[in-house]
């Protein structure tokens, strides 16, 4: 995806001990894991809505949805 190789990844590991520090980067490391583990979910979450909304319109089971402010109501 963003072709990042040993020495990339092993540069910026670097230059983040150097910044953050060793007692602050394993915090900072969880955290970013946590955003990056939330992040997948998510994506995951909407290319399967996608998915099934395209194959209900490929079926011709296509229902027309209310606008968005009346569905609040």
């Amino acid at each position: 995806m963003f072709d990042v190789g040993f020495t990339e990844l092993a540069l910026i590991g670097l230059l983040a001990l150097i910044i953050a520090g060793p007692e602050r980067l394993p915090g900072i490391m969880r955290t970013l894991g946590r955003f990056a583990g939330r992040a997948k979910a998510t994506f995951a979450a909407v290319r399967s809505e996608l998915e099934r909304e395209v194959d209900r319109e490929v079926d011709g089971e296509e229902k027309p949805t209310p606008p968005r402010d009346e569905q609040d109501k």
